[in-house]
């Protein structure tokens, strides 16, 4: 009975955060578009065209949603993967190129840091496989 309610919630709540970026890109194309010095001014697009693109927007991935059968399978997917790798693979990663561009070394905390990276790896590939 809570957890329905709890999906709803983490929807309603992380869906703008994450569409947030779309919907600038999206509203920036439309100005554009229909008003080039506008947009070189820095000018943001009118209530109105900026409400009627997210609009179409959430329309949009409501009907690619619910027209997908098993979408909760696509979702866990991509999601899985994507959190494997932006947590545990790249982190690593980006810390032995910044000491390596720096000159130093990761020392003693070497083999924990390639440890969190295979860990990564395997929680990348359980995600796909699983």
């Amino acid at each position: 009975p809570l957890h329905p309610i709890l999906l709803c919630a983490n929807l309603l709540s992380t869906f703008p955060v994450v569409a947030r970026s779309a919907f600038l890109i999206l509203e920036n194309l439309t100005l554009v578009h229909t008003d080039p010095e506008a947009a070189k001014a820095g000018k943001e697009l009118g209530t109105v065209p900026a409400l009627a693109i997210r609009t179409a927007f959430v329309v949009f991935a409501a009907v690619i949603s619910a027209s997908i059968p098993n979408f909760g399978v696509v979702t866990s997917f991509v999601g899985g993967f994507c959190c494997a790798v932006l947590t545990l693979v790249l982190p690593p990663v980006m810390l032995h190129f910044i000491t390596k561009k720096s000159g130093k070394s990761l020392g003693a905390e070497a083999p924990l840091v390639w440890m969190t990276f295979l860990i990564g790896v395997a929680c990348s590939i359980a995600s796909v496989v699983l």
